[in-house]
């Protein structure tokens, strides 16, 4: 006999409610009808709890690493410097993680050390830093140290080869020779790594003395060699030695006293000095003081344009990498 559906929906309806009845004029078996309806019952909470289970597993896949993507294995490293940074960033690529303490623009040799800086040297894995006053007061740096962190110190790494100057990266054969010490540091460190630092050392240090080279050959062809130059912070110095330029320090002060005026230009008359080179952070108020009391002395002073000694400057400058640093120089040394 043909069922009549109606019935049938309303016969579900009360069996929903756990009421077993019988009607005779459909034919059907009431127990077949509840064992029907139990089927029924348990693939429906079956699919709930597929769907559950899935959804909480493309939940797990979305905050989980690709099975094929390596997990970011790559050490925490703090540097003390921009410079220090680039060369990390330079060896290591531009994905590695890597901080530096003082910020691009900041005169180093001002850097304080806060309880921020204290919190980022206290997570590095890796810690770099010159060794020197260049740290500022990242010079105590260590006590704040993982016990685990391992420590690279520039200045430590230079003994054991040569003496080297605090500003040593205004040399560009010392630098070229941190490149190769820092190498071979990183890959002791990183073995993981070593190819691609291999691979980029080799390409930096080609870039580097591709550099040298050029200042070389440029400066040569001008008469700085022949003249008397004095700066007003010891980090040009370097660079000099390196290029055989004469040049004699002379400190001048933030806000110089007359008698401070008067002392540095007997400094300038007695050394023969024509050319005054500054440094980025020297006193504009301290220097307009010195040239006026010379001029007036009949001094004829030059004053060249500033050149960047003691940190990079921030993104957008053309000075954000050492190469840009010393190329930068180069060009203001040309153009007097």
């Amino acid at each position: 006999m043909p069922i009549n559906l109606f019935a049938n929906v309303h016969l579900l309806g009360v069996l929903k409610y756990g009421t077993i009845v019988t009607i005779p004029y459909i034919g059907l078996n009431v127990q077949k009808i509840y064992t029907w309806y139990g089927v029924f019952m348990v693939k429906s909470i079956f699919r709930i709890f597929i769907i559950v289970i899935s959804t909480m597993m493309v939940i797990w896949w979305l905050n989980t690493p690709f099975l094929d993507s390596e997990k970011d294995t790559s050490p925490k490293i703090v540097v003390t410097t921009p410079l220090l940074e680039d060369l990390v960033v330079t060896l290591l690529g531009p994905e590695i993680n890597v901080t530096s303490l003082i910020v691009p623009g900041q005169n180093p040799l001002q850097a304080r050390l806060t309880s921020d800086s204290k919190t980022k040297i206290s997570h590095a894995d890796i810690i770099i830093m010159n060794g020197s006053q260049v740290d500022g007061e990242f010079q105590t740096l260590i006590q704040y140290t993982k016990k685990s962190a391992r420590v690279i110190n520039v200045s430590a790494l230079f003994r054991k080869h040569k003496n080297i100057s605090d500003f040593y990266w205004m040399d560009i054969v010392d630098w070229s020779h941190l490149v190769y010490l820092m190498q071979d540091r990183l890959r002791d460190l990183l073995p993981k790594r070593r190819s691609e630092i291999n691979y980029r050392m080799s390409a930096y240090s080609k870039e580097v003395f591709d550099l040298y080279q050029k200042i070389r050959n440029e400066l040569g062809g001008l008469d700085l060699n022949q003249m008397k130059i004095a700066t007003n912070h010891p980090s040009f110095e370097p660079f000099a030695t390196l290029f055989q330029l004469d040049v004699t320090i002379i400190d001048i002060p933030i806000d110089p006293k007359p008698e401070d005026v008067a002392q540095i230009v007997t400094q300038l008359k007695e050394n023969n000095i024509t050319v005054f080179i500054p440094n980025e952070y020297i006193s504009a108020q301290g220097l307009d003081a010195v040239v006026k009391a010379a001029n007036k002395s009949g001094l004829n002073l030059r004053i060249y344009s500033p050149i960047i000694t003691l940190n990079l400057d921030g993104p957008g400058s053309g000075v954000e990498t050492y190469l840009q640093l010393m190329t930068m120089n180069l060009r203001t040394l040309i153009n007097g």
